[in-house]
């Protein structure tokens, strides 16, 4: 045995397989985050702040959400200071 033979790249040794991009599900309404998922995933979930019910699938593109049902009492934004 050479003393660089364990350097030496084998004929049949297994390729890196591509790895799957992790994305942060937020919620549309009001923005908290509701998971991570990778691609594949179908999912219904309660937004914990503003009770909307939300689907979503994430795809090699990126997340897809779907609004079922609406929130109920969504805090109305701050006006702005002029």
């Amino acid at each position: 045995m050479k003393m660089n033979d364990h350097l030496a790249v084998k004929e049949n040794a297994p390729t890196a397989k591509p790895q799957k991009f992790l994305h942060t599900i937020c919620c549309n309404s009001c923005g908290t985050v509701l998971s991570k998922s990778y691609s594949g995933t179908e999912s219904y979930v309660r937004c914990p702040k503003c009770q909307a019910d939300l689907y979503y699938t994430v795809d090699d593109k990126g997340p897809t959400i779907h609004i079922i049902k609406k929130p109920k009492n969504l805090p109305t934004p701050p006006a702005l200071a002029e």
